[in-house]
């Protein structure tokens, strides 16, 4: 019935109508509200109420709804009704959200706009509607005169208010006019890592999928307008990325202490879950893997829109930065030096982000193979630099076939693949075992001799692998044999 109400003759959405669908959704959600208030103790009526909401959030989108209904209390929005009938509207909330209405943030959160009632959301909405609330939240959550318990519902609200951004990012009506200040807020928030890391991950997600959308609606939905939300993002991404850069070195900065205390010879744990070694980080050590990475995955989808003259002078400040760090870390307690040892995997993170975005051109992808390859070659460094320098390789081998079957660069991989199985970490083996796949499956048995010679080279290691504790080392080891046994295309003599 509010679809019928929205549409005038013929199918036609116009002004009248969308009032009164609006006047209709404001009385539904009030209802919802004052429903779930007077409903005692958790059980089925109470999710069946917020069922109901999630139905109304899912079908109008986020934007709508929180223009329905005033989770401050000091607005015009959800009301109460007084002794004699009239609505006034609440007192306002001691924090930033009504304890009553709080109820509403993980039902918004868990929405999935898609209904045709649904409002294309408002990057300047989330500026001015949601991030009052969050700055309120946080700052009662400071007061002197709560418990740690109040405090801590605060912060939480703090989070729950901002896990909306990925909702107001997904296709935005106003990217020409209200990404630039939602911009400079966002990246602001993140570097509030320290109290919120919870913010990185949800802002990040939120970035890309801004960036996708933008991106996509260009190449598939081709118009002005989606033409200039791109040049829109573009732009932002030349002040945004550089943020993102340092907030990449600052989070590797904080595990520093943690990377030094471990011993030379001990197996390293990079991934979140532990699993790429015997060895395992602490829970601070995984948030901050898990943080980096959100980051980088952020840096990568944004590069793919951003103006490529600057992002080549931002590739080649990485690059000239990694060569810094390598030489002070081998001019430092024999390539062990813990700083420089962070420095590096934070620079080859970044370079890997940039190289996995697709978007570096040939002089950048040489630049960036060169300094990895003497990374590789070594184990002067830290386990993690080398594992982090096999990322970067990996990449290269992934999202540039062309630039690693050319000029020779397949000669030149083989015997770098087989040259360095004795300075190999450990906790490089998976990375590795992916390079050297795509090493293989470059190989020409029949055109090239030569290189029916690189298979025994590494045969003892792959069989090696096929052994070991890391079940994806074990996988990549079995893919690996796949490809020589294509590459050298008689299993007979394969075989023997």
């Amino acid at each position: 019935s509010l679809l019928s109400m929205r549409e005038g003759p013929g199918g036609n959405r116009d002004a009248d109508a969308e009032g009164r669908v609006e006047s209709s959704l404001r009385t539904l959600v009030t209802s919802l509200v004052r429903l779930r208030g007077d409903v005692r103790g958790d059980g089925p009526a109470r999710s069946a109420v917020e069922y109901a909401a999630s139905a109304v959030a899912d079908g109008t989108g986020v934007d709508l709804f929180l223009s329905l209904v005033d989770l401050s209390g000091d607005g015009d929005g959800a009301e109460e009704e007084g002794g004699d009938g009239a609505m006034t509207a609440p007192a306002p909330a001691p924090g930033g959200v009504r304890d009553d209405l709080a109820w509403l943030l993980p039902v918004l959160r868990r929405s999935t706009p898609a209904g045709p009632l649904r409002r294309r959301a408002r990057l300047s909405s989330f500026h001015g509607r949601v991030l009052p609330l969050a700055r309120r939240c946080d700052a009662a959550s400071a007061s002197p005169g709560r418990t740690a318990a109040e405090s801590s519902v605060q912060r939480s609200r703090v989070l729950e208010l901002w896990s909306l951004f990925p909702s107001y990012c997904a296709e935005p009506s106003d990217v020409r006019d209200g990404l630039e200040p939602a911009a400079r807020v966002v990246v602001k928030a993140m570097g509030d890592h320290g109290r919120y890391p919870g913010l990185v991950p949800i802002i990040c997600g939120g970035l890309r999928t801004l960036a996708a959308g933008i991106a996509e609606r260009r190449e598939h939905a081709p118009s002005d307008a989606s033409e200039g939300d791109y040049e829109a993002l573009s732009a932002v991404t030349t002040k945004v990325l550089p943020s993102l850069f340092k907030l990449v070195e600052s989070l590797n900065d904080r595990s520093a202490p943690s990377a030094s205390k471990a011993p030379d010879g001990a197996m390293e744990v990079e991934e979140p879950s532990g699993k790429d070694g015997k060895g395992d980080k602490g829970a601070g050590g995984q948030q901050g893997a898990q943080l980096v990475e959100a980051v980088t995955e952020c840096i990568g989808e944004l590069a793919r829109v951003c103006p490529p003259d600057f992002l080549r002078g931002l590739f080649r400040k990485v690059v000239q930065r990694l060569l810094r760090a390598t030489a002070d870390a081998s001019a430092a307690d024999g390539g062990r030096d813990a700083a420089a040892s962070v420095r590096m995997c934070s620079l080859l993170g970044l370079g890997q982000a940039l190289v996995s975005s697709g978007t570096l051109d040939g002089e950048s992808v040489s630049l960036l193979y060169r300094s990895v390859r003497s990374l590789v070659r070594t184990d002067e460094h830290c386990p993690r630099v080398q594992k982090r320098a096999y990322r970067c390789l990996a990449a290269l081998c992934d999202r540039h076939p062309d630039f690693i079957a050319s000029g020779g660069r397949i000669d030149e991989m083989a015997d770098l693949m087989a040259g360095t199985a004795a300075t190999s970490q450990v906790s490089a083996r998976h990375v590795r075992l992916r390079c050297m796949t795509a090493v293989v499956s470059g190989l020409d048995c029949d055109a090239e001799p030569g290189h029916a010679g690189v298979i025994p080279r590494i045969m003892g290691e792959v069989l090696l692998c096929l052994k070991d504790s890391n079940a994806k080392t074990r996988e990549a080891a079995y893919q690996l044999l796949l490809a020589m046994a294509d590459a050298r295309g008689d299993m007979t003599e394969y075989v023997k």
